[in-house]
This record gives structure tokens, sequence and C-alpha cells, in this order.
């Protein structure tokens, strides 16, 4: 052992003298004596790494992190294998490994960092697969994180995986719902609308989501378009109706449903959606109508508590009407509803029994032949739009329907030149006619619901034709009232730079020939996979980092902007890991480390402290000078802190040459504790330095403790 302190005495010699080759040799020596001698060896690969052999010196700081590595000397460990990444920046081995020992030592935004790196390096080599792998562990290391599953969605696309591509793309979309945000959602589909082209059920995705969130003439024009493209597409007519739904123009909406259930006579949906639009437009005969025709669904679905509120609402229009009266009986029958049986009993007119055709003993049901024609043949050839010529698809929120007519032709009745069933034309008729007790009830359920504007949308309708009205008044008071409360708790709405794009439309209608011409700078119309990442990554991860600042505390990483939660234990393994990156001469990793660290109150000082010396040891003085003045700024610190700092500052000024400087904080810590360290002694061989007229008097001095 004697000889070998006598082998590193000398070692030390020769690096005092920068004679590196010789030094090597003796540490070389070292190891050749003593192979678990870590810390030699770790010296020893620097002094190659220094002298530019980078093959030995990676030999050397392989077997130093394999062993801090093994013993769980994560952050050792870590720190080695960054000098590795730094020595030999193209060695991916490195960075994964990183990656991997990031994550055991619980750095979550490290280790996401670490697999970008990774991600980017596989996407440029266009490694899809092995891409995908990393994005996957990416994905169980974040889950929420909505950057991550697009990218996934993206890379399944790419390597023809369009089942796993669909299922990311589902995920995604479901949180951004979940976000209730209505550009991020629509810049969303507008970007898949370029992966997948060709699916139709994205672009119905985009038009639901204009109409559903405050653009509904520009998302029943878009419906319009795509329902003519796919004129047999049930998803497609479905959402169009929706639309007519949203734009209250429910005999549209009307017409769509009844072509949907003449397609599927066994969707429920497809029912529910005519009752309520049905009755809507003061209809309830046609609501009857489709409520005889699929009751026998909703009883062998076991829904039959669905129907009841329609059956009611019919009953109140229609009072003697015996087919309602026999359903109802049916109905409460079923639910076990004894006291409004007995109601709907003796309202039965004096009728001395129930006909054996409309009872509803078990779960056969003989109805009358109330069955709307249903032609399922029918085809929606054109729905035109007359309106003035927009820009774009938004701007048409400034039309109204009294600007716009719908025509939808049927093939029969163009053909035979009768009247058009789906003409709309308003007229001050139409408006008198407004059920304005049903249109309140329909807000309140809206306002319920936390519909804020489809309850708005009510509430415009009605102010136009009973302005004056109490219950307008008061709807418009609770919807007020509603907006504030929201705006005062609302994620902020973040639209995604770069990404959004403009629909422009013209429409030229000829009633004879039905020729629509639509010019459009769309953004369905091209995709390039090798550029579609560089242009919305990171704007797509401002939306991750965005849109959930309200609902976390986070941490962005500087270098990458990867977002991970921070913990107690986070802090602590982020200054432990600033520490071994000072160590191993990584400074400006080991200064990212303690910024990250600062935010504990307990780290708090020493990370400041640590974060000037990293400073002053890459000779940038103002930087250290800095930190140090803004952590002497803050009014918590206690007499003790503030102590630390101004010799921390002495010690600063004295690497700057700044000796004046230095006596005067080292002369401020003596006053408050002259055992400090060795601040009596650093005072004395300053007095000797700096010259009696540039020193500052005893009286001028001002001390801040």
């Amino acid at each position: 052992m004697a000889n070998k302190d006598k082998i590193l005495a000398t070692a030390q010699k020769f690096l005092q003298k920068n004679n590196l080759s010789r030094a090597i040799k003796e540490y070389l020596k070292v190891i050749a004596i003593d192979s678990k001698d870590v810390r030699s060896r770790q010296k020893l690969a620097e002094l190659y790494s220094r002298s530019k052999n980078i093959e030995e010196a990676l030999t050397h700081y392989e077997v130093v992190a394999a062993y801090y590595a093994d013993n769980t000397f994560y952050l050792k460990a870590i720190a080695v294998y960054k000098q590795m990444q730094r020595l030999v920046p193209e060695n991916l081995n490195y960075t994964l490994k990183l990656a991997q020992l990031n994550e055991q030592q619980g750095l979550v935004g490290n280790a996401l960092s670490e697999y970008r790196a990774l991600l980017h390096a596989y996407e440029v080599s266009e490694e899809n697969e092995q891409a995908v792998k990393i994005l996957d562990r990416m994905r169980e290391l974040d889950p929420e994180n909505i950057t991550i599953g697009i990218r996934i969605a993206e890379f399944y696309a790419r390597i023809g995986n369009d089942a796993l591509a669909h299922e990311s793309f589902a995920c995604v979309e479901k949180q951004l719902k979940q976000l209730s945000s209505y550009k991020q959602l629509q810049n969303f589909y507008e970007h898949f609308m370029k992966v997948w082209p060709n699916d139709v059920d994205i672009h119905v995705g985009y038009g639901l989501t204009m109409v559903e969130h405050g653009e509904p003439l520009g998302g029943v024009q878009f419906l319009t378009k795509l329902q003519r493209q796919h004129p047999e597409d049930e998803n497609v007519l479905f959402a169009l109706s929706k639309g007519f739904h949203q734009c209250a123009e429910f005999t549209h909406e009307v017409e769509c449903l009844e072509r949907l259930i003449g397609w599927n006579k066994q969707n429920l949906d497809y029912y529910l959606s005519i009752f309520r639009a049905a009755l809507a437009c003061d209809d309830s005969m046609k609501a009857l109508t489709y409520l005889e025709l699929g009751k026998e669904f909703f009883f062998a679905e076991q829904r039959v508590a669905e129907i009841k509120p329609f059956y009611e609402q019919v009953r109140d229009l229609l009072p003697e009407n015996r087919d309602v009266l026999t359903s109802l009986h049916a109905v409460y029958e079923q639910l076990g509803e004894g006291e409004k049986l007995f109601d709907v009993l003796s309202s039965d007119l004096g009728a001395e029994q129930q006909s054996s055709d409309g009872e509803f003993g078990g779960e056969t049901f003989e109805l009358q032949d109330t069955s709307p024609a249903i032609a399922s043949d029918i085809t929606f050839e054109e729905l035109e739009f007359d309106t003035v010529s927009n820009n774009s698809v938004e701007s048409s929120q400034e039309a109204t329907f009294e600007d716009i007519s719908f025509d939808l032709v049927e093939e029969e009745v163009a053909s035979s030149g009768e009247e058009n069933l789906f003409d709309l034309n308003f007229s001050d008729d139409d408006v008198a006619h407004v059920d304005i007790q049903a249109d309140l009830e329909e807000a309140d359920f809206y306002l319920q619901q936390g519909l804020l504007e489809e309850a708005q949308q009510v509430s415009q309708r009605l102010a136009t034709t009973h302005p004056d009205h109490s219950g307008v008044v008061h709807l418009k008071e609770q919807i007020a009232q509603r907006r504030e409360s929201a705006a005062s708790q609302a994620v902020p709405d973040i639209e995604l730079n770069g990404l959004s794009q403009t629909t422009e439309v013209s429409i030229d209608l000829d009633l004879g020939g039905i020729d629509l011409s639509l010019e459009e700078t769309n953004p369905v119309e091209s995709f390039d996979f090798h550029n579609s990442t560089s242009d919305i990554e990171n704007s797509i991860d401002e939306l991750h980092a965005e849109t959930t600042t309200e609902l976390r505390p986070e941490l962005a990483d500087s270098q990458r902007g990867v977002v991970t939660v921070i913990t107690d234990d986070d802090t602590e393994s982020s200054y432990n890991l600033g520490i071994a990156y000072k160590e191993m001469g990584l400074l400006d990793d080991a200064i990212a480390e303690f910024d990250k660290a600062i935010n504990s109150p307990s780290r708090k000082l020493d990370c400041i402290s640590l974060k000037a010396a990293c400073y002053v040891d890459q000779q940038k003085f103002d930087e250290a000078e800095s930190v140090l003045t803004s952590g002497l700024s803050d009014s918590a610190l206690t007499i003790k802190d503030q102590v630390l700092l101004y010799y921390e500052t002495g010690l600063l000024y004295e690497a700057w040459h700044r000796y004046a400087d230095a006596l005067s904080s080292y002369q401020v810590v003596a006053d408050n504790d002259p055992q400090f360290r060795s601040v009596t002694v650093k005072i004395g061989e300053l007095k000797i330095l700096v010259d009696d007229s540039d020193m500052v008097s005893e009286t001028n001095r001002v001390s801040y403790l």
C-alpha cells in the first residue's frame, strides 16, 4: 500500500507539470497493483480523455460506470455515462443506459430527455420500429403526455400497423376531449386528417368538434360536403343530424334521422334523437309514430325508462290518443310504477277494456300499422347553402339561418318536379310559433348538464321572439352567472401554433343542375411523414405542457422541454446528481440539476452556492455574481444564511481578482461570525494585497445583515 501511495504522489507531481503521458503511466501502475481502485481508474480514464485517447478512456470509464451501477450508486454511474456520452455522442448505447439509470434513480424527466434523444436518432435513421419501442417506454413513464401519444400514432401509421396507430389516436382523442379545448381538438383532427386522408371517422370528428364547440354553421357546411362524398355512411349522416340539431333546424334533423332509421331500425340512438327532434318541431304525431315503431327494441334491450319521458310528453300533447295511453300502460307496468299506471288507466275515457292488440302482457308486441313510409333507397344528392361567399369556414359564424337555405334533393322528388321537403325558408310566422315553455325547459336541461353554449343558443332564439318574458330574462341571468363562474375556473384555451390552417370555401349554387364547386386550402390535401413532426413537435409539446400547467406542479427540462411532476425525492436526486456532475467537471449539467433542486426550501441555499461555484469554475464571474446577488435579496434568509452567501461572494471576488470587494465581503462575515471558516485568515491575506487607499473604510463599509 505504501508503494501505491508513493506512485500516486509521483503521478500528482507529473500532473502539476501537465505531463499527462507520465501521469498516465503512473496510474497504470496503480491499477496493476489494485484493479479495484475505482477512483484511480476513473482518474486514468479522465487523463486518457484529456490526451485525446478516446478508446482507452472509454474502456476504463466502462469499468467504473459498471461498478457504480452494479452497486446501486446510480447518480455516480449517470455522471460517468454522461462523460462517455460527451466523448462519443453518436453511441446510442450510452444514451439508452443513461435513460435506464435515470429511471432507476427516479429522475423521470431526465429519463424522458434521454429517450427523446434516442427517438430523434432513430427517426433520422428511419428505424421506425426502434422508435416505436422507445415511444412505448416513454408512454409507460408518462401516460398522460399527449405529445407521446400523438407520436406513437404517427410511427405506428408509418410502419403500417394501423390497428395500434388508431388505438393510440383514440387515447389522445379521449384525453383532448376531457380537456374540453376546442382549438386543441380541432388542430389534432386537422393533423391526422393529413396522416389518414381517407379515414372518414376522423373527418366526422373534426366536423362534430366544430358543431359542438361554437361553430355549428361551419360544422354543418363541412359535414354537408363530407355527406356528398360518402352518401351511404351512417356516421356522417348522424353527425350531420347533430349539426342540424345544434343549429335548431329540427325539421332537417328529422329528415336525416328518418333515413338513418330506414337503414338501421334497431339503433336506439337514432330513435332517441328523432323523438327529441320531432317534439322540438312540434310534430307530436311523428314523435308518436316513431315511439310506436321503436318501443319493442327498447323493451327488448331493457331500456324502457329512456322512452318513458317522451311518451309522457306526447300524452300531454295528445291526451286522448289511445295508442299513447296503451303504450304508457305497458311502460309503467314494466317499470313497476303502480301509481302512474293507475293514472293512465283512469284516463282511458271510460273504456271498458283494453283491446288485445294494444296490451303488452309479455315481450310480444302487436302494433297498429302506424309505421312511417321509410324509403331506405332515398338518396341525399345535394345539400346546398345559399350564402354570401366566405373566405373560411370560421367566418361563416357571422351568417345566420335567415341567410341560408338547405336543399336536400331526393332523386325521385327532383325528377318528378314535386316540392322538395327540405326547402327551408324562414318567415315571421315560423318564429311566432316558438313553444317558449318547451324551449325554456330545453335550456334548463342544458344548464344542468353544463352545456352553456347550447343554452346560450336557445336563449338568443327566445330573446328574438319574447325579449320581455320573465323566463327568458331569468334564463339570460343564469347563463351570465354560469359563464362568470366558469371563466374563473377554466383551463386556458391554447391554440397549437403552426398547425391551424384555414379552410376556404366558396359555394356556387345552380338550382337547375345543382353544381357545387369548392375551392379549398384544406388540411387534408397532403402529408409528408418525414417532415410532419418537425413542424408540429414544438407546438404539440407546448400543448401538453400548457394544458396541464393548471392541473399539477411541473418542471420543464431546460434542453428538450420534457415535462415531469416534481416531488421531494426528485429534488433531492437532482441535487445529488448535480454534485456528481460537478465532480466530473460536467458543469452545465450540474447547473441544470441545481436549477431543479433549488425549488426545495431545504436545498435552496446549497444550490445557490454550488451553482455560483460552477460559474466560477467556468470563469463566468458575472453569472456567479448575479446568482449570489439574487440569493442575498431573499428577505426570508436568516443571518446565518446571509453569512454563508457573503462568504461565497468573497470567494467569487477573490477568484475574480477583485480583492477590495472580496475583503469587504469577508469583513461583513467576520463582523457577524468571526469564527466562520477561515474568514480571519482570508482578511489578513487580503489586507496585504489591497492598498490602504483602495480599502473600504470602517465607516463607509455597509453591512446588509
